[in-house]
């Protein structure tokens, strides 16, 4: 454009003649947008063989799926698996995968990475994965994408959380909400714990302007009914170690606290893992009829049993009840040749698993008086004696730990390297989690477990046997002296003669005729 068409332009545009000074500065401005012009121009396009590299970066989703042994139900082909961070982007908010990748995490784990593209597109997940697979933060980060986006991570001043998360124990409860504290931070969020055993008035301080809620059953259900938390706005509803929160424990409770969490739409899941066929048809009246299971380690069929972590190497010993307690120091000694004021015990973290609290308590005092420091957790024990002996086993202070199946559930204790159940639990699926105490985050560990098959434990004699070839572990011959029967669960109101497996878990209806 020369000076005159300028000029004209200028003309035209201010309905008078321009001043020098304005046709200068309509010059410069011409002149800067063409260079502008310019430097678009010399950018090269993007080659086609870069186009080619951006589609070969996508996770192939049948080859990841056979690679981490995951199956999902129903697959529509909208729920391709995010295996990397950059992924991961289009479901979880930048500033929350850079807290991932900034504590070195090489990828999502498999149940996140398959969790997370289901969540994101607002359906109801039941995700079953072994022990030790990230499933706080797979069930977690997508809601504090979201509250990352609105008004949720808002103080909140009337006491209502926009998520929920419930949780069997006192100790994961408080492990869940250590990891979900941290990451609300980044967006801007607080989170909240509440459990029994603990001062209440403390806790009700902190759920006046929560925007997450990490609660045990009996704490909140109190709480509800006090008036010090209202449930009405929670928009993201999960049950962490879900099989345990829905069995005949927790029902009650559980069924009136997601009555609570009244909101139509709320996007509600369920991680554990384990999920017994009973379970399953109780988790149906929480979950949307269209909602998505995803299974990571779904080689064999859920129908025939729970399976545990492939990387625990598993041995069993059968021997005679009052035998027991000699073969769990014959067994320290033999890790521990030195004794327990070796410095080789000391750096060592082992669980040991008792089925009541008075045999955790003798145990206790029995391992201590013979040279093996150790902790115990059960029942009998205050909240603060509690939280000091799993903080002081967790922070290496003490190499050993005697519990029961209080620390069985979801509890995330780094590098534990052995777990001797001295006795067996009352499921098999206790059984899981318990051995998945070791061999978390993809390391191996080892599962030492004493059976004498009397009282409960020959019935279980079958399950265990199939759990232990499923892992490619040594079934010994004396285990198979009390037969390979698996029992089926008995239903609490019918034995074991009923109900159909159509009519499980449904109540009886009065028909009343006129």
């Amino acid at each position: 454009m020369g000076s005159k068409k300028l000029i004209a332009k200028l003309t035209t545009k201010l309905g008078r003649a321009p001043t020098a000074d304005e046709v200068a500065k309509a010059k410069a401005k011409k002149e800067k947008k063409k260079a502008k012009r310019a430097a678009a121009d010399d950018t090269p396009p993007p080659s086609k063989k870069a186009k080619t590299n951006g589609k070969a970066g996508k996770t192939d989703t049948a080859a990841w799926r056979k690679t981490h042994d995951v199956k999902v139900e129903p697959d529509d082909g909208s729920f391709a698996p995010q295996g990397t961070w950059r992924e991961a982007r289009s479901s979880v908010a930048e500033p929350l995968v850079a807290q991932c990748e900034g504590k070195g995490w090489a990828s999502p784990t498999p149940v996140q990475a398959q969790c997370w593209p289901v969540l994101s597109q607002g359906r109801d997940v039941v995700a079953v994965a072994e022990t030790g697979s990230g499933k706080t933060l797979a069930f977690g980060l997508p809601a504090l994408s979201k509250f990352a986006a609105d008004d949720a991570k808002a103080p909140r001043k009337n006491r209502q959380p926009a998520m929920l998360v419930l949780a069997p124990t006192r100790e994961l409860a408080c492990q869940s909400y250590e990891v979900l504290d941290e990451f609300c931070k980044i967006v801007g969020a607080r989170c909240a714990v509440a459990y029994g055993g603990a001062p209440r008035h403390e806790q009700q301080r902190t759920l006046k302007n929560c925007a997450a809620l990490v609660a045990t059953p009996g704490r909140l259900k109190d709480f509800i009914d006090d008036g010090s938390v209202d449930l009405s706005k929670v928009r993201f509803l999960c049950f962490d170690e879900a099989d345990r929160m829905l069995d005949m424990g927790f029902i009650d409770a559980v069924r009136a606290i997601a009555g609570a969490c009244s909101l139509p739409n709320k996007l509600v899941c369920m991680f554990s893992a384990t999920w017994p066929p009973d379970v399953r048809k109780v988790a149906d009246d929480f979950l949307s009829a269209d909602h998505v299971r995803c299974v990571v380690g779904a080689k064999r069929l859920e129908s025939s049993g729970p399976e545990a972590n492939r990387r625990v190497a598993q041995t069993v010993v059968v021997c005679e009840q009052r035998a027991r307690d000699g073969k769990l120091i014959e067994l320290l000694r033999k890790r521990y040749p030195q004794g327990g004021a070796s410095s080789h015990y000391s750096r060592s973290r082992l669980i040991v698993f008792g089925l009541y609290k008075k045999e955790c308590a003798r145990l206790e005092s029995d391992l201590n008086r013979k040279g093996w420091r150790c902790v115990a957790i059960h029942g009998d024990m205050s909240q603060a004696a509690r939280t000091k002996a799993f903080d002081d086993f967790r922070g290496g202070k003490v190499p050993l730990l005697v519990a029961t199946d209080v620390a069985a559930r979801g509890l995330d204790i780094p590098d534990v390297e052995l777990v001797v159940n001295y006795s067996f639990p009352l499921t098999i699926e206790d059984y899981v989690h318990r051995v998945g105490r070791t061999g978390r985050a993809g390391k191996s560990g080892a599962a030492h477990t004493f059976f004498h098959g009397d009282g409960h434990e020959k019935a279980l004699a079958g399950a265990l046997q199939n759990v232990l070839r499923a892992a490619g572990a040594t079934v010994p011959p004396e285990l198979l002296k009390f037969g390979s029967t698996v029992k089926k669960k008995e239903d609490k109101n019918y034995g074991a003669f009923g109900p159909r497996a159509d009519l499980a878990g449904k109540k009886a209806t009065k028909i009343v005729f006129d």
